[in-house]
């Protein structure tokens, strides 16, 4: 009888002593542990290497890079800005890029406090925004600050900022003009199927030689594709040549294309562009440069 207790002593005493080793252990293991709030990897740019940095600004635009190569891009990416805050679209407008250097805009939530030292990181194989400082502890808020940085890189860098369109407007049609005679159609809005119908009555009427059922099919596939986030559609007639790319140029009273670069002897021909209803701004209107 007497031997239980010992055995039980000896037993409890053992538990006693691992429980003891756990708990001293478990601070190292926490402290091995990458903390939340921790810098992902190593810095490729830094704020030296930014020409403008909005902080506090709450834009429409989507989050992640985009490459500003041409003025075409840099004017395209401002019809993000232009409904939020026109004074940042001019700023992004007044920038260019060179022969060895392109702009990159950067885009993300930084929550309700305030951050400093904007950065380029490199976490796996992609590249993320971040910041020199941020507050330790990000408070709950009803609206988040987000913070909008165009860094000045190396031309030879931008392919790892991948190819996502710079601006707003999608352009879903590219349709040239064959017509037997100076067409008809003007600047307008085929958001409604009505709309759509008029548009290709009209390229009927100039005796348009080009397949007009395809042409309807790729604006109806458009409009569909973009339908989930609401979106305005827009028919412009430009000029363009081969190598040229129209862009969506938009500002706070008109939604405009613009062909870059410019052609010696342009073609005449129909741009569709697709756009979220949400960055036109109220009565803008609409044409070409």
């Amino acid at each position: 009888m007497t031997r239980w207790p010992k055995t039980l002593i000896t037993i409890a005493g053992t538990l006693l002593g691992v429980c003891i080793l756990v708990t001293l252990a478990a601070p190292s293991a926490s402290r091995d542990r990458v903390h939340p709030d921790a810098q992902p990897g190593p810095v490729v740019y830094d704020s030296d290497s930014a020409v403008l940095a909005d902080l506090t600004t709450r834009v429409p635009a989507p989050f992640g890079f985009r490459v500003l190569d041409t003025p075409a891009d840099h004017a395209a990416y401002s019809g993000w800005l232009v409904r939020a805050d026109p004074d940042l679209a001019d700023r992004v407008r007044s920038l260019s890029s060179d022969g060895t250097h392109v702009d990159v805009v950067g885009h993300e939530s930084v929550g309700c406090g305030g951050v400093r030292g904007p950065q380029v990181r490199r976490v796996g194989p992609g590249l993320v925004l971040d910041f020199a400082s941020r507050p330790k502890r990000q408070v709950e808020c009803v609206a988040a600050y987000e913070a909008l940085v165009v860094f000045r890189i190396p031309r030879a860098d931008v392919r790892a900022f991948g190819t996502q369109p710079a601006g707003p407007g999608v352009l879903a049609v590219r349709f040239p003009f064959t017509g037997t005679r100076p067409s008809t159609v003007d600047p307008m809005e085929i958001t409604r199927p009505e709309d759509q119908d008029r548009l290709l009555a009209a390229l009927a009427a100039d005796g348009d030689r080009h397949d007009r059922t395809r042409l309807a099919a790729d604006i109806a596939t458009a409009v569909a594709a973009q339908r989930r986030d609401g979106a305005r559609v827009f028919a412009v007639p430009v000029g363009t040549c081969a190598g040229a790319v129209p862009t969506l140029d938009i500002t706070a009273s008109a939604v405009r294309v613009q062909v870059s670069p410019e052609c010696a002897a342009p073609e005449p021909t129909l741009v569709v562009f697709v756009v979220p209803a949400r960055i036109v701004p109220e009565g803008a209107t609409l044409g070409a440069y």
